[in-house]
């Protein structure tokens, strides 16, 4: 999963606008099946949802990545 992460290229808005990043993640988890049986995350599980772990986890990155560079441009 690192590399399609990595090789994926997220279209987000990186903006700083953590309260719309959380309702993007509220409507994921509300999503039926997204929480597995016995909360034990397997490789079936990742196959299933590697359609939207890999795009949420690259604009993770981005966004992390854009709060990362505009702390350390302020100083």
């Amino acid at each position: 999963m690192r590399a399609a992460v990595g090789a994926e290229k997220p279209t987000v808005d990186a903006s700083l606008a953590p309260g719309r990043w959380a309702e993007e993640s509220c409507r994921v988890v509300s999503t039926d099946g997204f929480y597995p049986t016995g909360h034990k995350l397997d490789d079936v599980y990742a196959q299933r949802w590697d359609s939207t772990l890999v795009p949420r986890m690259a604009a993770a990155a981005g966004r992390l990545a854009a709060v990362l560079n505009g702390s350390l441009a302020s100083r």
